[in-house]
Formats: structure tokens, C-alpha cells, sequence
């Protein structure tokens, strides 16, 4: 199994969209945090790591890749006409959690967490870019344990399992409970559809900033 790996990608702070993010309207504000988000920035080490894996078997409530199996009905049926996937990590990177961890301000520490929330969507999108052009396909749907009822948080050490542990060259390691160190940090599948699938269609949190799908009632009691 052929692991891809990038830890070599340079971070560009988009800081119009950071505005966005923080709602900021003062000018002396949005000075004094671009100050602490430019210097976040300058730790930002993201990186991703992914790889091409054949599914095995696939029954009503699970998927085999790898000799492993993973435990979730929604899982299984968003993946029951698929033949591959893309098990992942993508992460914003050791250096600039280690650096905001150093902040005394709470506000400083804040604006330093959005510089690595911000970093993680960028390395994660270069990602499905990566795919994208490599298979030359349009449509990129991922799914994540933890993300969505029905696929449990500790499925993430089956992913870092199936990596052959690989992700610790990164920097990333997993506790038992499933949670990710870096904790500006993903996992899951990616795989092809035509119409592509966000966690955010099972979620009931209607006033999360990251929602990237309207919540789908009836997709939702089908995932039960």
C-alpha cells in the first residue's frame, strides 16, 4: 500500500477570511491581531498524509479494508458502491500548537487557535486537490469517526492502524478514547462520489461555523 505524504507545504494566512472568522470591525483590533496571527503563522507546519486502499467487504453495518474492520451503518452505506478509499490524517502541525500552548493572553491564544483551525482547512483541501488531480475526478466526499453519529470517536486508531502507524512521523499520535494530538487535527476516508457527502448533513448543531451542508432529516434517521 502506497502511502502519500506532504509535510513540506507552506502556509499562507489568509487573513481577509480570519476577519471573517473573528468578526472583527475595528481597525486597531484587527491590527493587533494580525500581529499574533503573522506570528502564528510563521510556526504553522501542516501536513498531511494519505493513501490508496482497496475495500474488501462491505456488510450491512461494516467495512474490511486492510484486514480491519470498521464498525458503523452509515459508513457502510455511503461506502457500499465504492471499490477503494483514502484513509487519512491531515493536521496543522506540532510547532504552532506548541507555540499558542506558550501565550499568556487569552484573546492572543484564541486568535492563535483560529490560525491553526485555518492552516488544518487549507492542508486538508490540498489534499483533496492532490486526489482530485491523481484520479482525475471531480466529485470528493469524506467522512470522519467521531464527526457523526454511528461511527465512534475510537475508530480513529483503526485509520492509524491501517497507516501503519505512519503518522507518528508527522507528529500525530491518538489516545486510546480516539482523540488526536495535534488537536487541530483529522481523520477518516475520503472516496469518489458524484454527489459529494459532508458529515454536516447527520449534525444537528444548526450554529457551528464550520457546517459545510444543511442538516438532512431523513438522512439522518436512515443513519440510525
Amino acid at each position: 500500500m502506497d502511502i502519500i505524504i506532504n509535510d513540506n507545504w507552506r502556509f499562507n494566512l489568509d487573513e481577509d477570511m480570519l476577519v471573517k472568522v473573528l468578526k472583527l470591525r475595528n481597525d486597531n483590533m484587527i491590527e493587533n491581531v494580525m500581529k499574533v496571527a503573522r506570528e502564528a503563522s510563521r510556526h504553522v507546519k501542516a501536513k498531511y498524509i494519505f493513501s490508496e486502499c482497496a475495500i474488501e467487504e462491505t456488510g450491512e453495518d461494516y467495512v474490511k479494508l486492510g484486514g480491519i474492520e470498521f464498525k458503523s451503518r452509515i459508513l457502510a452505506n455511503k461506502l457500499k458502491d465504492c471499490d477503494m478509499v483514502f484513509p487519512y490524517f491531515a493536521t496543522c502541525g506540532l510547532e504552532v500548537t506548541e507555540h499558542t500552548k506558550t501565550l499568556e493572553d487569552v484573546f492572543d491564544k484564541y486568535v492563535s487557535e483560529k490560525v491553526e483551525y485555518l492552516a488544518l482547512t487549507q492542508i486538508r483541501e490540498k489534499m483533496r486537490d492532490k486526489i482530485k488531480d491523481d484520479y482525475n475526478v471531480h466529485g470528493i466526499s469524506h467522512i470522519n469517526p467521531g464527526s457523526i453519529q454511528g461511527w465512534s470517536t475510537v475508530e480513529v486508531n483503526k485509520v492509524f492502524e491501517l497507516l501503519g502507524g505512519k503518522p507518528l512521523e508527522l507528529g500525530i499520535s491518538v489516545l486510546s478514547s480516539g482523540m488526536i494530538n495535534p488537536v487541530r487535527s483529522v481523520s477518516g476516508f475520503m472516496f469518489l462520489s458524484e454527489d459529494e457527502f459532508h458529515n454536516c448533513i447527520l449534525c444537528r448543531k444548526q450554529d457551528c461555523p464550520n457546517r459545510k451542508a444543511e442538516f438532512n432529516e431523513e438522512e439522518y434517521i436512515n443513519s440510525l
